[in-house]
């Protein structure tokens, strides 16, 4: 039932990218329908949701991550328990945060070495590209979804931007995707750099707490998908090698584990 939400929402993705190349507006209220089963599927069981975002796919990076903050979005706004029609918000805004990259170049989208300060500046305008590309639309997003889209790259010490705003200055929408979006970036293979393990980046995001990202949102982020997340490789200490298949908060460092090699 995951993976049918999944693909839904991935073929509604593909259709609205291809509305962008072709001039026409944004269909939020196609978007809109397509999120619902995800939605219903990470509230019934998010485990299947994670595994899925975890999978990376030979799509193009930016295309693959949208989905995956789409994902991680919902993920944490279940955990902190928020009602269903706020985690459709969240997952709303997940998806569309990066689609302004669609207007950005793909020579510098994927530019194996450091952007010098102009082509960042560049790649920094997806922020304002996708404000522009929602405003535009028919049906108009609630102010939260677009405050979350214009305000993801900011942090909490000022350091990020467009407008360098500080702690609760960020909106809580944002604050969360600026978590998950930097997780799936850190943990994806990308042109100019190498994914990081997952236990890697975990380690990251707890050295940033209160620093760049609120420190219980990203205690909620690593209770809900765990030290060994779905989809986990893992080596027991009697040599058989397992795939975490369920995590529950609760369950820290042991998940539920399917054996696939015994020691021999």
């Amino acid at each position: 039932m995951a993976q049918a939400a999944y693909l839904r929402l991935k073929d509604q993705f593909e259709r609205t990218i291809k509305d962008i190349s072709d001039g026409q507006a944004l269909n939020l209220s196609a978007i809109r329908e397509a999120i619902t089963p995800l939605v219903e599927s990470i509230v019934r069981n998010p485990v299947a949701s994670i595994w899925l975002a975890r999978l990376k796919s030979e799509d193009s990076y930016n295309r693959r991550h949208c989905i995956a903050v789409a994902i991680w979005c919902t993920v944490i706004g279940r955990q902190i328990g928020l009602p269903e029609r706020e985690l459709a918000l969240l997952c709303m805004g997940g998806m569309l945060l990066d689609i302004g990259k669609l207007k950005i170049p793909d020579v510098l989208l994927n530019k194996r070495s450091q952007l010098s300060e102009r082509e960042f500046a560049l790649v920094s305008k997806h922020v304002e590209l996708s404000l522009k590309l929602v405003g535009d639309a028919p049906r108009q997003l609630p102010q939260s979804v677009v405050d979350m889209i214009a305000s993801h790259h900011e942090r909490l010490n000022g350091s990020g931007y467009p407008r360098s705003l500080q702690v609760t200055e960020i909106p809580l929408y944002a604050r969360v995707a600026g978590i998950v979006d930097c997780y799936d970036a850190m943990t994806s293979p990308r042109y100019y750099a190498t994914p990081i393990p997952h236990s890697e980046a975990i380690l990251k995001l707890a050295g940033w707490r209160s620093r760049l990202f609120q420190k219980e949102l990203v205690d909620t982020f690593i209770q809900a998908i765990g030290l060994y997340p779905p989809g986990s490789l893992v080596e027991l200490t009697n040599g058989e090698v397992a795939v975490v298949s369920d995590y529950k908060t609760g369950m820290g460092r042991k998940p539920k584990l399917t054996i696939i090699l015994d020691v021999n």
